[in-house]
């Protein structure tokens, strides 16, 4: 989960919810945590736990790195920065290029290989890539968004991530992609 604060909807609202759980009371937990939502939809943590209620299993973060770990991607091009939580599962083999239009904190400090990290947007991203990434001439082997506005997809058909010669690239996206 991100590194950033906690919203004090989430804090009074988890607690609930925890304790819900501990009663036995999933149904009226899973209420809370869905009264918190319409308050205020962008509360990260709320909606991991009605995730994990929804899905149990490994969380994202934990199927993340294992895909990295099976796939070994040399180039790893992740949409949707932010702290870095999801950058730093790159292996120490791998160039993490990152583009977040306003990232937080130093995304790359967590991570053990290489890493080329760009404050833009993917629009821009896309429509020029930076010499500098190594994209136009390597391309990528997994491409991963995170990236989330309440007005725009995180990459569309035009602005979509473009395979560069010699890559079969593996894309995933977390948020609606049109």
């Amino acid at each position: 989960m991100s590194a950033g604060p906690l919203h004090p909807l989430e804090v009074l609202y988890l607690r609930q919810w925890r304790r819900q759980m501990a009663a036995g009371q999933r149904e009226a937990a899973r209420d809370s945590l869905l009264d918190a939502l319409a308050q205020e939809p962008n509360l990260p943590r709320v909606h991991v736990a009605l995730a994990r209620m929804r899905w149990p299993g490994p969380d994202y973060q934990q199927w993340l790195a294992w895909f990295q770990a099976h796939l070994s991607p040399q180039v790893y091009l992740e949409i949707g920065v932010e702290y870095g939580d999801t950058l730093r599962l790159a292996g120490p083999g791998t160039l993490a290029i990152g583009v977040d239009p306003a990232p937080k904190g130093d995304p790359a400090a967590r991570c053990s290989g290489p890493v080329r990290l760009y404050a833009q947007t993917s629009q821009a991203f896309f429509a020029a890539p930076p010499p500098d990434s190594g994209l136009p001439g390597r391309g990528f082997d997994l491409a991963l968004s995170t990236a989330t506005t309440a007005s725009k997809p995180c990459w569309t058909t035009s602005s979509a991530p473009k395979p560069w010669p010699h890559r079969a690239p593996c894309c995933c996206c977390t948020t609606p992609c049109h």
